[in-house]
């Protein structure tokens, strides 16, 4: 699979030239794309601009709130986003990126607080926060969400890729944020390397490697210009998705609709229908091995247990190269229907329904 991950949604102001407040529209595109594309895209959200009552300011690693915070701005519509991201979630995911975006930290040798980039790992000194910081920013999250009947995300995207990987401290991001639903993470592994992370599953968190050196955060209306990356998603941001001219939202649409489907006709790459879906082909990938002879046989005798134990896998989808003019009238599994089948691009697609293995398997 392939598709791009969009970070820094939520935050007030865009990145027009006079850093006007995001409109509703500007969300309405994502959802353009997501319905035309048919696929579901992770967008990786900071909440604290739709704080209704200003609790942040209750916790000291995020107060003071950043400068564009006020609970009585009427022109930035947070309960009309809200209720529009939740009207469309079929094709806008609702995924994590923090609180503030980053760590305001205290603990300094000049003993003044001083904001840090990175919310969920220290990315300036390479180390981890004090897991007392890291619960009260969950717990802010928690009182935010709970505001508007949100629940805990499944997706995370962690910002300026601070992330904490330790498959042995109970204190590592995946480690802290499993218990909460939290079931997929992406990063740039090089800003961690000394971690030495691995692609893989942690804690019950299906980790990630993604690519990040496309496109500038506040290039307002760009598009990326390449197919060909070594992962499964890339780095993209909110900017990137709409117009300087809002009035021109849908032509930088139909611009990220036109790379979509340029990915749909390469041969080895599929854009998948949600996060959930990409992860579990990439277990497929990287575990199960297929062989053609008169038929399909698929051995997933390598995939890790956590992988069922964590309810990491669906249904697996094979892409087939059709001839012109051809077409599948029948496909089954062992004698079984498959659970769904359609074509895109000149190629076909099946989806294998996924069954839980027994006890005994």
């Amino acid at each position: 699979p392939l598709t791009v991950t969009i970070d820094d949604l939520g935050f007030k102001m865009s990145y027009r030239t006079y850093k006007s407040p995001h409109l509703i529209d500007d969300y309405k595109n994502i959802v353009f794309i997501g319905k035309k594309i048919k696929t579901r895209l992770t967008c990786a959200f900071v909440v604290y601009s739709f704080d209704k009552h200003n609790i942040v300011s209750k916790y000291p690693t995020i107060h003071p709130a950043p400068p564009d915070f006020d609970i009585h701005e009427k022109k930035y519509k947070k309960e009309k986003i809200i209720e529009f991201l939740k009207k469309n979630s079929a094709y806008i995911e609702f995924g994590l990126h923090g609180v503030s975006h980053t760590m305001v930290d205290s603990q300094n040798c000049k003993n003044e607080p001083t904001v840090n980039p990175g919310e969920w790992y220290d990315i300036v000194n390479l180390k981890p926060w004090n897991p007392i910081a890291i619960k009260e920013h969950i717990t802010a999250l928690f009182e935010i969400l709970n505001q508007y009947n949100l629940g805990f995300p499944q997706s995370m995207i962690p910002p300026q890729h601070g992330y904490y990987y330790n498959p042995k401290d109970e204190y590592s991001t995946a480690a802290m944020l499993k218990p909460y639903g939290l079931k997929y993470v992406t990063t740039d592994f090089f800003a961690i390397a000394h971690l030495l992370p691995k692609e893989g599953i942690e804690h019950g968190v299906l980790l990630t490697h993604r690519h990040s050196k496309s496109i500038s955060h506040d290039a307002v209306g760009e598009v990326l210009q390449n197919w060909e990356f070594p992962t499964t998603s890339v780095m993209t941001h909110f900017a990137n998705f709409y117009a300087e001219n809002p009035k021109e939202n849908r032509l930088i649409a139909k611009k990220w609709i036109e790379w979509f489907n340029r990915v749909k006709m390469l041969p080895e790459r599929y854009v998948p229908k949600n996060n959930a879906q990409l992860n579990s082909q990439w277990l497929y990938c990287k575990y199960c091995r297929i062989e053609y002879d008169g038929g399909v046989i698929i051995d997933n005798t390598q995939m890790p247990k956590e992988a069922y134990e964590h309810e990491l896998l669906g249904n697996m989808v094979l892409k087939l190269k059709l001839k012109d003019g051809e077409h599948i009238s029948k496909a089954d599994l062992n004698g079984e229907n498959i659970a769904c089948y359609y074509e895109d691009k000149g190629y076909g697609y099946i989806c294998l329904l996924y069954t839980s293995p027994s006890p005994r398997d």
